[in-house]
């Protein structure tokens, strides 16, 4: 049933209705949850058009019953194993089934050849991969 209900009639005999109906989204945790699920599905090097910019293109798939709050970080070394950095992103949320790409700024890095390693943090967990990575 509406919550509201409107008509309106002006001289001529033409009249609009409106009902207004609310939902309520719930998002809950009834069980506890277990170990996460996540999972890159591609990891691409781009070209930035619009800014010029080199960035890392990563998809990330929650293959879990849960919503995850997922946050990557990528550690950047050299050749000889010294640590040139390391860049992070924003914590978005990622829902069961579904994947989220996120876009790493790697335009800062001088050009040369590095090891990587891209991981992805939720609730205190993390999961990773390593990746050489090479700018021009």
């Amino acid at each position: 049933n509406p919550i509201q209900e409107n008509i309106l009639k002006d001289s001529r005999g033409i009249s609009v209705g409106a009902k207004v109906r609310y939902a309520v989204g719930i998002l809950t945790n009834v069980n506890t949850q277990d170990d996460f699920n996540l999972d890159f599905t591609n990891i691409e090097l781009k070209d930035d058009e619009i800014t010029n910019k080199k960035t890392l293109k990563v998809n990330v798939i929650n293959e879990d019953f849960f919503m995850e709050s997922v946050k990557l970080s990528l550690e950047v070394y050299d050749k000889n194993g010294n640590k040139i950095g390391e860049i992070f992103t924003d914590k978005s949320r990622v829902f069961p089934g579904y994947c989220k790409n996120y876009t790493i700024d790697v335009s800062e890095i001088p050009s040369g050849e590095y090891m990587c390693v891209l991981v992805a943090e939720s609730r205190d967990e993390f999961v990773g991969t390593n990746i050489s990575l090479t700018l021009n």
